[in-house]
């Protein structure tokens, strides 16, 4: 049998992000809008895809974002645009939970979800709403490092090593535990790499 664990774990975060916005817009979710957004979202999150130049990776996504709320408007004239605006303004809490930014703690953070719900957007409250939030999250945090663990290595591994006077700037090593036969040049494995 065998398994595309790149699409595994599309099809996963793809389900995690429904689902996240079933729980926040309850019923105002509109299932065709928040299929563009998350096919946006892959893309330029997972891909890379995307014609934006911003300096930080959460500000080219959302502007990815942007660009596929504006193509929906103009497409259908008569489409919600409140809920179109709001169903975009939640990739601000995904970022956090997907590591695009950096989050403290995942209860304060599932409170404050709540919170803006009900002030910024306007939502009434509901009881344990935070709970259910924390629930999904929780799982789906899980779920991603026991998936990621999974395809742990011992035969290689990236160093990764941020330069500190360069923005955005990597330095990425590659080292392997495995025998390359004889044939190949150090020269020529450091290029394939």
């Amino acid at each position: 049998m065998t398994t595309n664990i790149m699409q595994t774990y599309l099809n996963k975060t793809e389900l995690f992000l429904k689902d996240f916005n079933k729980i926040f817009f309850q019923g105002e979710y509109d299932k065709e809008i928040e299929q563009r957004y998350i096919e946006t979202y892959i893309d330029a999150r997972i891909y890379n895809f995307g014609e934006e130049k911003q300096r930080f990776f959460y500000r080219r996504i959302f502007a990815s974002l942007i660009n596929t709320k504006r193509e929906i408007k103009k497409q259908n004239p008569r489409v919600n645009e409140k809920l179109l605006e709001n169903m975009l303004k939640i990739y601000q809490f995904i970022f956090y939970i997907d590591g695009v930014r950096q989050m403290q703690d995942l209860k304060e953070f599932c409170k404050l979800i709540c919170n803006k719900r009900v002030n910024k957007f306007e939502y009434p409250k509901t009881v344990g709403l935070d709970e259910r939030f924390y629930r999904l999250i929780k799982d789906y945090l899980d779920w991603k490092y026991k998936f990621f663990k999974t395809y742990e290595t011992d035969d290689f591994e990236l160093d990764i090593q941020k330069y500190v006077l360069i923005d955005n700037t990597y330095k990425v090593d590659l080292k392997y535990n495995f025998k390359i036969p004889y044939i190949y040049s150090e020269k020529a494995i450091d290029e394939v790499f």
